[in-house]
């Protein structure tokens, strides 16, 4: 088992590798074409392209290894380009897309011009998804549940997830989110998983504005992947002391509200949501707190009222949405029914790697229940 383990690992390395530097030199072949650079300038800017090729792997292990400003600087500088480079990508397919148009014309274009343009386009939509990323937007939903308790009724629920506290958003960003949630008065709040980014040790120190949290009905977190990687152990003594409710394939009650959160499988391992859902009062309504959304379909056939989950970013970049809209279907993103299951797929309050959105945009789920 461990050298199939190994095997996959590898594999999976391999092809990241030469999906990161493929693309690189893509781009350096793009832009030594249009720019008609010479071969010294060419190999120069080679230098520079496969250099920050390899920077987001070097930083991510600094920053695990390291925790200081500089680690958290270079980290936040290799992510910022890899976000960049996305788009400079976007660019370069759109620039011989425009050229071998162009060819086939009357009309002449310049393809120095063109880069120049495309480029500062780029730029620009990099910056816009900064902006996206930095600062979530208030979502607000209506969800109707069968059998709901008068008390329930008009009270509201915050959602929020995938925020990956670490390098990027700290201590500082969290704090002024945590007060943004306070200010929506929230009956209850959910976290659906990827609390922590696991590129900073002091998991203790990014939790604590979870204690300044105020809810009636109090805060529920379940693992998302990240929170595996880290081990839930360590996951779990850095929220001991917050007040947060730390479901591990497990329920609680919550006022006749039966939130019900499942555990994300590590690998080797399988999420069992009829486990966990057996036996519960079918009359009750319950809801699911579930960091992916899969497997949404055979869920609808259990007692769950409501599903909540994140994970998928909706892309975060464009247009990886395509790729998460391929797998995880309709519940990529956004409110959907299934008879009398209600799901919501958050696209995320936080960012992992490029800390920009360029489709979509972070996200404060609140959630009114009727």
């Amino acid at each position: 088992m461990l050298k199939i383990k190994m095997i996959q690992i590898i594999f999976f390395l391999s092809v990241a590798i030469l999906i990161i530097y493929g693309s690189h030199f893509y781009l350096h072949a793009t832009i030594t074409r249009f720019l008609a650079l010479s071969q010294s300038q060419s190999r120069m800017l080679g230098l520079v392209l496969y250099g920050l090729a390899t920077s987001f792997i070097v930083t991510i292990l600094l920053n695990r290894l390291i925790e200081n400003q500089a680690t958290e600087w270079l980290y936040i500088a290799s992510s910022v380009w890899y976000g960049l480079f996305a788009n400079l990508l976007l660019a370069a397919t759109a620039g011989w897309v425009i050229y071998g148009l162009s060819s086939l014309s009357r009309f002449t274009i310049d393809p120095r011009r063109l880069t120049a343009v495309l480029c500062l386009l780029a730029i620009i939509v990099s910056g816009y998804g900064i902006y996206n990323a930095r600062y979530p937007l208030i979502k607000n939903i209506n969800v109707k549940i069968k059998n709901l308790p008068p008390d329930w009724s008009g009270k509201t629920a915050v959602q929020i997830t995938d925020l990956h506290l670490g390098a990027i958003y700290g201590i500082r960003w969290f704090t002024a989110l945590t007060k943004n949630i306070n200010s929506l008065n929230p009956d209850i709040v959910f976290i659906t998983g990827d609390l922590f980014d696991g590129t900073g040790p002091d998991l203790t120190g990014l939790a604590a504005p979870l204690k300044d949290i105020t809810a009636s009905y109090g805060v529920y977190f379940v693992n998302g992947n990240h929170e595996t990687y880290i081990g839930r152990d360590k996951v779990a003594a850095a929220l001991a002391g917050t007040g947060v409710r730390y479901l591990r394939s497990e329920t609680a009650m919550a006022d006749g509200l039966t939130i019900a959160g499942l555990d994300y499988a590590d690998r080797g391992e399988k999420e069992d949501p009829a486990g966990l859902l057996k036996g519960l009062d079918p009359d009750q309504p319950t809801i699911l707190l579930k960091h992916a959304p899969n497997d949404i379909g055979d869920i609808s056939a259990a007692k769950v009222d409501l599903v909540l989950s994140g994970h998928t970013h909706r892309g975060q970049l464009f247009p990886f949405g395509l790729i998460t809209r391929l797998i995880f279907g309709k519940y990529h993103t956004g409110l959907n029914t299934n008879g009398d299951l209600t799901a919501y797929s958050s696209p995320g309050t936080g960012t992992w790697g490029p800390p920009m959105r360029t489709s979509g945009r972070s996200e404060i789920t609140v959630i009114k229940f009727e």
